[in-house]
């Protein structure tokens, strides 16, 4: 997941699904879903008082279709949908989980306000870590059907597709050309198709450059489904009606092109680190004080996220590189290593060059993910506060 602080049939899902095909296999869309999942994380904020980086007071004016839904169902937070859901995010979040798990079941299911699920949660990735908050996320999701059928989510959404309609060719004009064939050759592994999913109704704070975004995959028998899960990145100012508006928020090229790569990259990613969670934290130590608190600032609190979170940059930078960018590269460079202090990605980025050179014997990235760990193994607490110093 990253925040600013730092089968074809299924992407379509039904005709309230506005997407259309942008490469060979990479699809824009939005999700009724998870859009009334924000929506109710929006009321929930109103009880739990903050969650991220939404507090009560924020103001949503910002965000056009944010600010829309809660005057629609405002009133709604004292109701089961608005208590049900703070009380389920305060509990996943005295497990160690974020509103991440809550959207990963939610691709799982069938679309609202159909009942169970479109694939098996028993195939979702680290499914046997996850499975004990899993009855609450799926007590969560009753009710948000529950929700959108009582409360006319549907005609809500229904009557500003337009809005969707805006968004999603916001998005689906700076996605670069084939990056979805690029993403496959780097990792080494086919997925069947790429879903980029617009998030109008995900709050962030009105903030200038403030973002949220989700990458999880979901695993079905016939292959993998990538998805990324954005939020707005530009402030909108306030109009009398949605219907003035003809920006939505998603207008930002160097934006959707980072995220989508980085964000897809989890997708390849995660399910080959958390096998081997064990392994990467028998090496903790080097989560020291300093790094702990450079991570922290940007939602990494962990040492296993903190390996994942270098892996996945690493990605971006690699794959900009293979189709030939090399001011993108620098420019990633520059972000992840010396801004966000992502400190071992040169050692990274130079041992990953035997696994670009060497695809026969290393034909995915997975293959080759043993010999990326041992780099980071080599380092010492010492060398790592040296680095942080070191590194502008």
């Amino acid at each position: 997941m990253t925040s600013g602080r730092l089968l074809a049939c299924c992407l379509l899902f039904s005709a309230s699904v506005a997407g259309q095909q942008q490469t060979t296999k990479l699809n824009v869309a939005w999700h009724p879903n998870i859009e009334t999942y924000f929506i109710a994380e929006r009321l929930a904020v109103e009880r739990l008082g903050r969650y991220g980086y939404i507090t009560r007071e924020t103001s949503n004016a910002h965000q056009p279709m944010v600010s829309a839904a809660f005057k629609q169902f405002g009133s709604y937070k004292d109701s089961t949908i608005g208590i049900k859901t703070a009380e389920t995010l305060d509990a996943l979040r005295r497990q160690h989980y974020f509103n991440d798990l809550i959207v990963e079941v939610l691709l799982y299911a069938r679309q609202f306000p159909d009942t169970g699920y479109r694939y098996p949660l028993e195939q979702m990735v680290d499914y046997d870590q996850k499975k004990a908050a899993l009855p609450l996320v799926k007590s969560l999701i009753g009710e948000l059907r529950a929700f959108y059928v009582n409360a006319a989510v549907d005609s809500f959404l229904r009557a500003n597709q337009f809005f969707y309609e805006g968004a999603v060719k916001e998005v689906k004009k700076d996605i670069p050309p084939a990056i979805d064939r690029h993403m496959e050759k780097f990792y080494g592994e086919k997925a069947n198709v790429f879903t980029a999913l617009v998030n109008p109704t995900m709050p962030i704070a009105p903030v200038e450059g403030d973002f949220r975004g989700i990458g999880p995959v979901v695993r079905t028998s016939e292959g993998n489904l990538p998805f990324m899960i954005m939020s707005t990145i530009n402030m909108l100012p306030p109009r009398a009606s949605l219907r003035d508006y003809n920006h939505f928020g998603f207008d930002n090229p160097g934006h959707t092109r980072m995220l989508t790569v980085h964000e897809f990259g989890h997708s390849f990613v995660n399910p080959h680190t958390v096998p081997k969670t064990a392994e990467i934290n028998r090496y903790s130590y080097l989560f020291t004080d300093s790094l702990r608190k450079v991570m922290e600032a940007q939602d990494i609190y962990s040492w296993f996220v903190c390996i994942t979170e270098h892996l996945v940059r690493l990605g971006e930078i690699r794959i900009a590189e293979q189709m030939h960018d090399t001011v993108q590269a620098r420019w990633l460079r520059d972000l992840h290593i010396k801004t966000c202090k992502f400190i071992f990605i040169p050692a990274l980025e130079e041992k990953i060059k035997v696994y670009e050179s060497n695809r026969k014997k290393y034909r995915t990235f997975a293959d080759f993910l043993p010999e990326l760990l041992k780099v980071i193994e080599a380092f010492t607490p010492a060398q790592v506060d040296d680095l942080l110093q070191k590194v502008k």
